[in-house]
């Protein structure tokens, strides 16, 4: 299975890429975690955020297949436990999907593409840099598996 976290934002701090890829190195290669990474839409001082919003999320689209099963990450999603985490990361494993986990950039995502996605999440009722959401993400996703794998990680 293939999971593919695609973010807006490539100009990262060195901590963040780093706390990502220790999370990614652990997955196993039957749950391969990537990240891509899509520059957001250059703004200017009479760049209305709406346009800049559209262009971003045509961006993103250009890396989704017709077969993936999108998630937006949203400040408006469904919350669940690690444990459901893991029971949907299962299923979708076990139905060879490609799980994409959307983050948008500043100004979020269009209601045209969060109406393309099978599911919207949210990792917290907390407001988190979209940087942050990174690690947050990947850090789940391991701990999802270590759930599925009975792997001490998580007690």
């Amino acid at each position: 299975m293939k999971i593919k976290l695609i973010a807006l934002g490539d100009k990262m701090p060195a901590w963040i890429n780093e706390g990502f890829k220790t999370y990614a190195a652990r997955m196993p290669s039957d749950y391969q975690l990537e990240l891509i990474e899509v520059p957001l839409f250059k703004r200017s001082k009479n760049t209305h955020p709406s346009v800049a919003m559209q262009k971003e999320c045509e961006s993103l689209l250009t890396f989704i297949k017709p077969t993936d099963y999108i998630v937006a990450l949203d400040k408006n999603g469904k919350e669940f436990s690690s444990e459901k985490l893991a029971s949907i990361l299962q299923k979708l494993h076990d139905e060879s999907k490609t799980l994409v986990l959307l983050i948008g950039g500043p100004d979020g995502l269009t209601q045209e593409l969060l109406k393309k996605t099978h599911e919207n999440w949210s990792l917290s009722k907390l407001t988190l840099p979209h940087a942050l959401a990174r690690i947050v993400t990947a850090e789940q996703l391991y701990r999802a598996y270590s759930i599925i794998a009975h792997h001490p990680y998580h007690r």
